[in-house]
C-alpha cells in the first residue's frame, strides 16, 4: 500500500535572511502543522523542524502549505503561500518550508488646510508591492491613526488611494518602504495631505473629442 503512494519529508525553520535556506543560527520551528489543498491539519513538525507526510495520492497536483494558525508567533508567516507537488509512488519529496517575520507600519494622517494640520479620519491607504499588486488596504481611525500589520518581506509603495485623493481634493505624497525577513516595524510614517487651493485645480473642457484644461479662477 505504501509503495503505491507518495510522501514528503519537510523542514520548517525561521529564515532570518530570506534566502530560503536554513543557515547556521536559524532555528527550526517545532509544532508547525500543514494544510493539504487548503484543508486538513496534517502531522506537526518535531524539535528539529522536521516532518514526514506519507500516504499522498500519486500523480495528482497537490498544494501543500504551512498552516499559519499553528505557528507560535503571530508575526511569523510562511515565506511562500505553499508548494505544488505531484507525488510519485514510492518516492519521498524533500522540501523546505521557510518562515519569515512579518512587518508592521503605523502612522497618522493629517489634512493640512491654510498651513494648519488636523487629524484626518477615514482616509484609505494602499500598500502596493514591487509587482504592482495591492498587498494591503487600511483606513485611518477617528484620530487619523493607521496600523498595517502582517506585511510580508519585500519592497512596497504606501500611498493614499486615488479615490481619496480626488474625494479630499488633496496633494498626497507616497512612501517607499522596505520590509526585511527578520521583521520590520516602522512607526510614525505620517502623511500630510495638502488641500489644493482653487487656483491649483484644473477644469476639463471637451472640444471635438479632445480634452483641454485650464486653471479655475
Amino acid at each position: 500500500m505504501l509503495a503505491g503512494s507518495g510522501a514528503v519529508s519537510g523542514r520548517t525553520f525561521l529564515d532570518l535572511n530570506g534566502n530560503g535556506l536554513m543557515d547556521p543560527g536559524e532555528k527550526p520551528i517545532a509544532g508547525a502543522g500543514f494544510l493539504l489543498n487548503g484543508a486538513g491539519n496534517l502531522a506537526r513538525t518535531d524539535g528539529t523542524g522536521g516532518v514526514f507526510l506519507p500516504n499522498l495520492p500519486p500523480y495528482q497536483n497537490l498544494d501543500l502549505a504551512v498552516a499559519t494558525s499553528t505557528l507560535e508567533d503571530p508575526f511569523w508567516k510562511p515565506a511562500r503561500e505553499g508548494v505544488r507537488i505531484v507525488p510519485r509512488p514510492g518516492k519521498t519529496a524533500v522540501i523546505d518550508f521557510p518562515v519569515v517575520i512579518s512587518g508592521e507600519i503605523t502612522g497618522t494622517i493629517y489634512l493640512v488646510r491654510d498651513g494648519k494640520p488636523r487629524e484626518a479620519s477615514g482616509v484609505e491607504l494602499e500598500l502596493v508591492d514591487e509587482r504592482g499588486s495591492i498587498a494591503k488596504k487600511v483606513k485611518s481611525g477617528y484620530d487619523g491613526f493607521y496600523d498595517i500589520t502582517e506585511i510580508r518581506p519585500g519592497g512596497y509603495t504606501l500611498s493614499v488611494t486615488a479615490e481619496d485623493v480626488r474625494r479630499l481634493r488633496v496633494v498626497a505624497p507616497s512612501r517607499n518602504v522596505k520590509m526585511v525577513p527578520s521583521g520590520t516595524v516602522l512607526d510614525d510614517v505620517n502623511f500630510l495631505l495638502e488641500v489644493r487651493k482653487p487656483s491649483d485645480e484644473w477644469v476639463g473642457i471637451s472640444q471635438g473629442g479632445r480634452s483641454f484644461g485650464h486653471r479655475s479662477q
